[in-house]
């Protein structure tokens, strides 16, 4: 997940029997959302879909960084968010 795709797809071949299954009683796991996600992320990867690991990756760094799931807000709409914050702000500074 550090940019090395082989050595990810190489461990998801090692370690895959681990994600098909629920939890047992016993079993400890903090991050259960990557019981999901990382098979998601391996199959995209054997899929040659560079575009839907990258995108699944950044839900998993917003999530992690956040603790909530990614927003679904389009690209144009922050940028237009951040433009009505910057004029309110030199709204501000020019009244003063």
């Amino acid at each position: 997940m550090l940019g090395e795709k082989e050595a990810f797809l190489n461990t998801w071949d090692t370690y895959r029997h681990y994600f098909g299954s629920n939890l047992s009683q016993q079993e400890f796991f903090p991050d259960t959302h990557l019981l999901a996600d990382i098979p998601a992320m391996a199959h995209t990867l054997r899929q040659g879909s560079s575009a839907q690991y990258r995108k699944l990756l950044r839900e998993l760094r917003w999530r992690r960084a956040t603790g909530g799931s990614y927003p679904d807000i389009p690209w144009w709409a922050i940028l237009l968010f951040l433009w009505g914050i910057l004029q309110l702000v030199r709204a501000v500074v020019d009244a003063q």
